[in-house]
């Protein structure tokens, strides 16, 4: 637990091609977290994560975003989430199944994976 306190991690290039583009946490990381919640709908009813910049729509602490082009793997994006300033690249984006990405704020650095994916209970999202 102590070694974790110190853990700097890796820069946010390797993080998106080493672990985001992978699909891999950083088992490292001071705080490594998953879930996976399902909704009985199709996954076009439900795929709002697609677009950042429609993520204040439906997210109001979300705010400021701004993209540096397409929505595509390797496009980086910026965004507020209350006062916290975040800088993201897309890692991978396949429409209606998942978009993931590495992110840094406030000196740290995660990588948020968000999918959807087709289930016998409905759309799947990890």
């Amino acid at each position: 637990m102590f070694s974790k306190l110190f853990y700097k991690g890796p820069g946010l290039l390797e993080l998106r091609e080493r672990y985001a583009k992978q699909r891999r946490l950083d088992q490292q990381a001071q705080i490594v977290t998953a879930r996976e919640t399902v909704i009985d709908a199709r996954v076009t009813a439900v795929w709002l994560i697609s677009d950042p910049l429609g993520w204040p729509a439906f997210d109001p602490g979300v705010t400021d975003v701004q993209i540096e082009g397409p929505v595509e793997a390797d496009v980086e994006f910026r965004r507020s989430i209350g006062r916290t300033k975040v800088r993201a690249i897309l890692a991978v984006v396949e429409p209606e199944r998942e978009i993931s990405w590495a992110g840094e704020a406030s000196g740290g650095e995660g990588r948020a994976p968000e999918s959807a994916r087709p289930g016998e209970a409905g759309i799947g999202c990890p």
